[in-house]
């Protein structure tokens, strides 16, 4: 696999339309809890970002 250079663009784009839609009830129940595995509360880098499956996880709202 090559790299491809990175361009940026001046170019304005257009956001055409936007869809919403409801989740299923099973979509739902999947995504309404995670199992916390870490008891840190943020990664070690200087952001401080939430750790993944740890008790602040994005996921959990």
């Amino acid at each position: 696999m090559v790299k491809e250079q990175f361009r940026e663009t001046d170019v304005a784009k257009k956001i055409s339309h936007i869809c919403f839609g409801m989740k299923s009830a099973e979509q739902m129940r999947q995504q309404a809890h995670i199992q916390v595995v870490s008891k840190n509360l943020y990664s070690q880098d200087p952001k401080r970002t939430p750790l993944p499956y740890g008790v602040l996880d994005h996921r959990m709202g």
